[in-house]
């Protein structure tokens, strides 16, 4: 996994965008940044081979990508957050702390670049808890 220190040297939210996506669970981390910084809700998506977590924004559902996350997935399912914190609290024996703390700047710029204009985007108070 990336360190802090990585992520500060990276020159746009595009390079964030290929570790995070490169990551075996990126996508949930990215997907926890953004529920505690907007409170849209998690959803999973699933084919036959892969699953990813996203949120449904009010204009879709939205990921690292963009919006359109559930393009090319067969189904789709809302996980409650009160589910959702704890499975990735226990991501790889509970980094999900620091994952958190690297992925919510990067959730933050997401939502600059897609929901330009917005109120101001900041993590809301909280955490893993």
């Amino acid at each position: 996994m990336s360190t802090k220190s990585d992520l500060q040297k990276l020159a746009s939210i595009d390079d964030w965008s290929e570790i995070f996506g490169s990551h075996q669970n990126g996508c949930m981390y990215i997907a926890l940044a953004l529920l505690l910084v907007t409170g849209w809700p998690v959803f999973m998506l699933e084919d036959a081979d892969t699953s990813h977590a996203c949120v449904k924004s009010p204009l879709g559902y939205f990921d690292h990508h963009g919006l359109d996350a559930e393009k090319g997935y067969g189904k789709i399912t809302e996980i409650p957050s009160e589910d959702f914190l704890p499975m990735v609290d226990h991501i790889e024996g509970g980094v999900g702390e620091r994952a958190l703390e690297l992925a919510a700047p990067y959730a933050v710029a997401l939502l600059e670049r897609h929901f330009p204009g917005e109120a101001s985007w900041a993590l809301r108070s909280g955490s893993l808890e």
